[in-house]
């Protein structure tokens, strides 16, 4: 009899850019993979990250690309542990400690680096553990101009972009309540829209406002310059 198929979970990709200041031709794939040459131990490649929390590089590959698995923990931190006995009247809760050698792991993300596209894929740790570390490995091997303004950024979608400039905007669903006391923020003869509603307002102005002609910026100008003596 064939033993019972694994259960798989779906996992999620997300895809970042590397940037920073000065970059030209900059390679982070390169750069952290001599990187990691000079960090060949895990204890180098281990850095505090703030309330007893260090972030790991624990593993890393070179396969047309370099593979990355960034673990997060607190060292000797226990975890909590609950009885399995489900006819009992209550269920006892306690902590266990992790096995000798062993500390319990927060969560772990992998990444993907191909020249300066980075896919990830987190396991229980936030994204920014990924800045993070490569920050630290990036002032740790004297690349501390770099560290200063680099950063992942995120892409937005070139056919969502391209839906909207076709499209237009038809409706925005702001996905929140208005309570009373929001509506003290409008002004009753003159509305005017603040706070998140604002800054939603403002970006689609950005992008979908007509620029204003030559002949309307020398009026405002004339209109707010003082008069010259």
């Amino acid at each position: 009899m064939a033993g019972k198929k694994p259960e798989f979970k779906n996992k999620k990709f997300y895809y970042r850019r590397a940037k920073w200041d000065n970059q030209g031709k900059g390679n982070l794939q390169k750069i952290l993979e001599n990187a990691h040459k000079e960090l060949d131990t895990v204890g180098k490649r281990t850095f505090e990250v703030g309330s007893g929390a260090e972030i790991r590089g624990a593993n890393f590959k070179n396969d047309n690309g370099l593979y990355l698995q960034i673990a997060s923990y607190v060292p000797g931190e226990a975890t909590s542990i609950i009885d399995k006995d489900k006819t009992a009247k209550v269920s006892n809760v306690a902590a266990q400690n992790a096995p000798t050698g062993k500390d319990f792991l927060d969560g772990d993300i992998f990444v993907y680096i191909n020249g300066n596209h980075v896919i990830l894929c987190p396991s229980g740790a936030r994204e920014k553990a990924v800045e993070t570390y490569i920050w630290h490995i990036l002032r740790a091997c004297d690349n501390k101009d770099i560290a200063k303004t680099f950063e992942l950024d995120k892409v937005a979608k070139a056919s969502k972009l391209k839906m909207i400039r076709d499209e237009g905007v038809k409706e925005v669903d702001l996905d929140t309540s208005l309570y009373e006391a929001s509506l003290l923020h409008l002004d009753k003869t003159k509305p005017k829209v603040s706070g998140i509603k604002k800054v939603v307002a403002d970006q689609l102005v950005a992008i979908f406002g007509k620029d204003r002609d030559l002949n309307d910026i020398k009026e405002k100008e004339n209109l707010e310059s003082p008069p010259v003596c």
